[in-house]
């Protein structure tokens, strides 16, 4: 999902329809500080081919390709904070957006 710019310390510009799933990236790593950002990337990467949207992937579509893999549940509670800070970041620009992934991923 993430492109960087030729410095390699830029990102480029997200598309609209990449747009949410930048925001869950970018929740995801405020929850799991420390973790190497690039594998979340290629983790979220991975999960967005196969589902639409991080909801789909949180709710019983994921749930019942999760339990197929024999893979654990996120939890209630996890979904919980990924919709309240989906509610918070719902107006922000796409701009917006980058400078924050920028900061997860350069400031970490």
């Amino acid at each position: 999902m993430i492109t960087f710019a030729d410095d390699g310390k830029t990102i480029n510009p997200i598309e609209p329809h990449e747009r949410e799933w930048a925001l869950f990236l970018i929740f995801v790593l405020s929850q799991f500080d420390g973790d190497d950002p690039e594998d979340w990337d290629s983790h979220i990467d991975w999960v967005r081919a196969r589902f639409e949207t991080p909801d789909a992937w949180l709710g019983s579509e994921g749930a019942h390709y999760r339990k197929g893999l024999d893979w654990r549940d996120p939890g209630r509670e996890f979904v919980r904070r990924w919709q309240r800070f989906k509610a918070a970041h719902v107006f922000e620009s796409p701009d917006e957006i980058n400078r924050l992934l920028g900061i997860m991923l350069f400031d970490a």
